[in-house]
């Protein structure tokens, strides 16, 4: 491998390095979405019908509304699909989605410290020709 060609895998790989970087960033914003949901889940679940409670709109708004039925929600199972699920089959939904995330995250981590360790040997190979070149 000559000059140009560890420069260029280096440059590579810096680029690689990033955009799995800014994946795990996604798939934490992706985590805290859904613990979130979870968490909300969870304060439904000691409401009863016809309690008050806050919905959000957006825009840092909210409505006020009664809850007809607590025992049941929808909630997306992806595809634009949406089916009916108790509250705890909702919950368990979203520990697995969960799951799914934290391996995605740790498999996204070693493809970084892989490539961190290959940074490390095309430098230590750079610093090699640099060494040869003044000693020429």
């Amino acid at each position: 491998m000559d000059e140009r060609e560890i420069a260029s895998s280096i440059q590579i790989l810096q680029e690689q390095g990033k955009l799995l970087a800014q994946n795990i960033d996604i798939l934490n914003m992706q985590y805290n979405e859904l613990s979130v949901a979870r968490t909300t889940i969870e304060g439904l679940t000691h409401m009863k019908g016809g309690d008050s409670a806050l919905v959000p709109f957006g825009g840092g708004g909210f409505l006020r509304v009664n809850l007809a039925d607590t025992e049941k929600l929808i909630i997306g199972v992806g595809a634009e699909v949406a089916v009916e699920k108790t509250m705890d089959e909702a919950m368990l939904l979203l520990d697995s989605r969960m799951k799914e995330i934290e391996a995605r995250v740790v498999e996204t981590q070693k493809a970084i410290e892989n490539i961190e360790g290959r940074l490390q040997e095309l430098l230590r190979e750079a610093e090699r020709f640099l060494e040869e070149k003044k000693n020429v």
